[in-house]
């Protein structure tokens, strides 16, 4: 339903091994690999939801402007299956992100310097917060209709945000409306959540080879 109005797509899944238990799952762009621990549902259908887009994207997939959307449309797709722990906790992670100064309506429009400047994992509760704005402006319509339109103009606009400009105009959805849903839904949050976001923001450290050798 989610994808309501896109061609039916066939997708081939294989079960992870044991080896790879730490993944719940991923698209490989081929096949969706797929473990059938810890609700196994919710993570099918984040990785469908891969394989719609990268079916619709096509040639255009890879484009700097789509990491935040795809992610975010993927974790939005599996909270319609499940609403439960997993949508707080990206809502919950991306208000916390706005506290610290980062994870901004105009930092989404940075493409892959936002990856470069931040965690890169950040793209999946600032994306699903996105879509539930784009989803709150322009109804439930509005997600597949800005997939449909990235794949038609990503070749087209290199520049991320004015390739998004021209998708809230075709989709008649204002820039403007989105931005304000997108800053008050992490309004909302902070105020619901505001011990958990306060109690719970701790660092993600990560190690990267800077020089090989002596």
């Amino acid at each position: 339903k989610v994808f309501q109005g896109l061609e039916r797509q066939q997708v081939v899944f294989e079960l992870l091994p044991p080896s790879e238990s730490f993944h719940a799952g991923y698209f490989t762009g081929t096949k969706v690999r797929l473990s059938l621990d810890n609700a196994p549902e919710v993570t099918l259908a984040h990785e469908l939801a891969h394989a719609y887009s990268f079916s619709v994207l096509g040639k255009s997939s890879g484009h700097e402007g789509q990491l935040f959307f795809t992610e975010g449309l993927a974790v939005w797709a599996a909270s319609k299956v499940r609403s439960g722990p997993d949508e707080l906790t990206f809502e919950i992670w991306a208000a916390a992100l706005a506290l610290q100064g980062r994870g901004s309506f105009e930092d989404l429009f940075l493409g892959v310097g936002y990856r470069t400047r931040f965690d890169a994992f950040e793209v999946y509760p600032m994306g699903f917060v996105f879509v539930q704005a784009l989803e709150d402006v322009g109804g439930s319509a509005a997600p597949i209709c800005a997939l449909r339109k990235m794949a038609e103009w990503s070749e087209r606009y290199s520049e991320v945000r004015t390739l998004w400009t021209s998708i809230f105009h075709a989709c008649d959805v204002p820039l403007s409306d989105v931005k304000a849903a997108y800053d008050a839904r992490l309004q909302g949050i902070r105020r619901k959540h505001d011990a958990q976001i306060y109690g719970g923001m701790k660092p993600r450290l990560y190690g990267r080879v800077e020089k090989v050798g002596l």
